[in-house]
């Protein structure tokens, strides 16, 4: 219509000519610089013009142009990372919800999260649950009033349960055949025990039976090998050592014994 924008005002304070442009089209764009000035929220900008182009003179009988008022809403990105994991979750067997920390506001804004394991998939607020232990990606979309949607994810971690290794108690040589006494338990399964007859040591090899959620105190291998041990016995006599029908001086018999372990 050949008017021109005379000036822009917010509230009292007349905007710099710098601070906004204004295309053959009457389009306004507001400068990054002065945008970045403003806080978030929304403002009343009113714009004058100069009618025909030509600067408006407060004369008898001329009409004053009319003004227009735009609304300009400011707002501003997220912060990045906003959400990890609190500490750790350890299998047990059933589903576990990670605890998190998640940045609370922004702005003095309120910020809600909505997550899924899925990065295109679809997104609840409520926070996925995980069974099996391992290493899980969460993402998340945070959205507040006056911000930009941010998203990210975070990664979760569930630990294998820790197994202990059974205490294997020695045996004393009795000279028969030993083998160790192994707690039984759900948590493995005896490979090996063979044991043996003489004083030494012997390998008892112990297998996990779910490796990819449990894993032995002492090694991270799915089998461990403990020691059972035969220790050397007390021998005794059964018969104790005695010569029989002997006169001094005559030449004596064999003496009769017998020992427990020859």
């Amino acid at each position: 219509n050949g008017n021109t924008v005379k000036e822009i005002k917010n509230g009292d304070t007349v905007l710099a000519a710098t601070d906004y442009t204004v295309d053959e089209n009457g389009k306004i764009t507001f400068g990054k610089d002065y945008l970045n000035t403003l806080a978030i929220g929304k403002y009343a900008l009113t714009v004058s013009f100069n009618p025909l182009g030509v600067e408006y003179k407060e004369n008898e009988g001329n009409e004053a142009p009319a003004t227009v008022t735009i609304t300009l809403t400011v707002n501003k990105n997220l912060p990045e990372n906003l959400v990890s994991q609190s500490g750790t979750l350890t299998y047990n067997g059933s589903e576990q919800t990670p605890a998190v920390n998640a940045t609370e506001t922004a702005d003095g804004k309120t910020i809600a999260y909505t997550y899924s394991t899925v990065e295109d998939g679809e997104y609840t607020a409520d926070l996925p649950k995980f069974t099996n232990a391992g290493t899980y990606t969460v993402y998340y979309k945070a959205n507040a009033e006056y911000h930009n949607e941010g998203s990210g994810s975070f990664t979760v971690t569930v630990e294998k349960q820790t197994v202990t290794e059974p205490t294997i108690e020695s045996k004393g040589y009795t000279g028969m055949k030993l083998t160790a006494e192994v707690p039984e338990s759900d948590l493995y399964t005896v490979v090996t025990n063979e044991g043996g007859i003489n004083k030494g040591s012997y390998d008892v090899v112990l297998e996990l039976n779910d490796p990819d959620n449990y894993k032995w105190k002492t090694t991270d291998e799915k089998t461990v090998t403990l020691t059972f041990t035969v220790t050397a016995a007390d021998n005794s006599w059964t018969v104790a050592p005695s010569i029989d029908n002997w006169t001094y001086g005559d030449t004596a018999n064999a003496p009769a014994y017998e020992a427990k372990f020859g």
